[in-house]
């Protein structure tokens, strides 16, 4: 539908805030289109959290309708992660230390790049000290310096 939309030339409304930044004006994506398809102002109702109540407005389509789009959307979405997630914990966690004798910990940060007509997933690692430091909230974990390294 998304690709339906796009060669229609429908795109998303366009706005300017108060700054005079313009944003929208852009084919819809998949996760838009869901939501709007889920939105049940369409059937005359409005959501609050989980609950659906009576709104004040008509429904603009039927409730067999709503219910299909709803059927159809539960069959093509949800699927279960097939990969399995890798332990946080790095080798060098609490082997490495600052200069004031602190212990330095490894985390990471993701970047998708493009890179021979592709788009992969560049990680970047970063080690980064921990100190306790008593401020308003004793216990928390504030580091007052900046000690970072990172690779690449």
């Amino acid at each position: 539908m998304a690709e339906r939309l796009n060669e229609l030339g429908v795109v998303s409304k366009r706005r300017t805030d108060r700054h005079g930044r313009v944003t929208g004006g852009a084919a819809f994506s998949h996760g838009a289109l869901y939501n709007i398809l889920r939105n049940p102002i369409y059937i005359g109702k409005t959501r609050h959290k989980e609950d659906l109540h009576e709104g004040l407005h008509e429904a603009i389509i039927d409730d067999a309708t709503w219910q299909l789009v709803r059927t159809q959307l539960a069959d093509h979405g949800g699927k279960t992660i097939s990969s399995v997630r890798r332990s946080a914990s790095c080798l060098l966690d609490g082997v490495l230390f600052d200069s004031k004798d602190r212990a330095m910990h490894t985390t990471y940060a993701s970047k998708s790049v493009h890179q021979d007509g592709t788009f992969r997933t560049k990680r970047y690692g970063i080690t980064h000290c921990h100190c306790m430091v008593q401020r308003t909230n004793p216990g928390w974990n504030v580091c007052l310096r900046k000690n970072l390294s990172a690779w690449f």
